[in-house]
């Protein structure tokens, strides 16, 4: 499970197995799909438990590429993201992750207490709003900003 949001990373790590899919089924709408895959999900470094759009996402790193569970945040991000890029192997690429599912998700960041502006990403990129953020998590997720070291993969 990559960890890929901010300092604790808020991509987080799916509770043990739920009965969702594992790909959108065919005809099935975008709105249906996310209905089917909202879980509780653990962050296994805050220990913390929430409510998650869980879909399959593949990054890729130091030419490495993995698919891991990707919470989302809002029922929006979800649908935006799935319409926007889900193949017909039921994975979502990082880079179509959509704006409204960066922007939820700064928001929970933000919701959560784990970001406050100004704020390191990483230690190494700065953020003064969420607009950064956005931006942020975007380059570090599709994988045009560096990470200092590799995400932990659980």
């Amino acid at each position: 499970m990559l960890l890929l949001v901010g300092l604790l990373t808020v991509g987080l790590t799916a509770a043990p197995a739920s009965a969702a899919p594992a790909h959108q089924p065919a005809g099935a709408s975008p709105a249906a799909y996310c209905r089917s895959v909202y879980e509780p999900l653990t962050n296994p470094v805050t220990g913390l438990t929430f409510d998650q759009y869980v879909i399959p996402v593949e990054f890729s790193f130091g030419g490495e590429t993995v698919v891991e569970d990707f919470g989302l945040s809002s029922f929006q991000a979800c649908v935006s993201t799935v319409a926007s890029g889900m193949t017909d192997e039921g994975v979502v690429p990082a880079s179509a992750i959509t704006t409204p599912a960066y922007l939820a998700q700064c928001d929970f960041l933000e919701w959560a207490g784990v970001v406050t502006y100004p704020y390191s990403f990483y230690g190494v990129y700065p953020a003064t709003k969420r607009a950064d953020c956005v931006r942020i998590l975007k380059g570090v997720h599709s994988g045009t900003l560096p990470l200092p070291e590799p995400p932990p993969v659980g």
